[in-house]
């Protein structure tokens, strides 16, 4: 039976910069169309994604909110420890508070953009994935942007 590709698939290949390649697929590997269009590296690169594709894993949800997000940093997922206590959690969705951690990343910040990111972490209501500043934020935690992904993925199962 051929390699099933999942929702994810498409994502990983953008992420792996093979976005508007001349190809297209199906429910597996075997549909895949188009390779004969690709360069070598490209079809080595496409070669790559497949071998590390799970086809059960989900698709990132574009929005998460604000319980959903403060809830998951609570919680460590897989080999990743939690990025703040459950008090700190608690205390975000309670008062707006800004974690220690996060708002030691922010202070890293120039001053427009730690204002700006200040207010999206003390008060939004939900948190896009691709918004700039959930970008920036994971850069300042250490985190990869698979890895935010992750986090998204659980959030939204809480």
């Amino acid at each position: 039976m051929a390699q099933l590709l999942g929702p994810t698939f498409g994502d990983e290949l953008m992420a792996a910069g093979l976005a508007g390649i001349p190809i297209a697929w199906g429910p597996d590997v075997v549909s895949i169309t188009g390779r004969e269009n690709l360069t070598p590296a490209q079809n080595n690169t496409l070669n790559s994604v497949i071998a590390q594709h799970d086809p059960t894993k989900t698709a990132v949800p574009a929005i998460i909110s604000r319980r959903q997000f403060f809830q998951a940093a609570a919680m460590s997922v897989g080999a990743r420890p939690a990025m703040i206590t459950r008090e700190e959690a608690l205390d975000a969705m309670r008062h707006g508070a800004i974690p220690p951690q996060m708002q030691a990343g922010l202070n890293t910040l120039p001053d427009d953009q730690k204002f700006a990111a200040e207010m999206l972490f003390s008060g939004a209501n939900e948190f896009e994935r691709h918004h700039p500043l959930v970008q920036k934020f994971g850069e300042i935690m250490g985190m990869t942007s698979l890895q935010l992904d992750d986090v998204w993925r659980s959030a939204a199962t809480l």
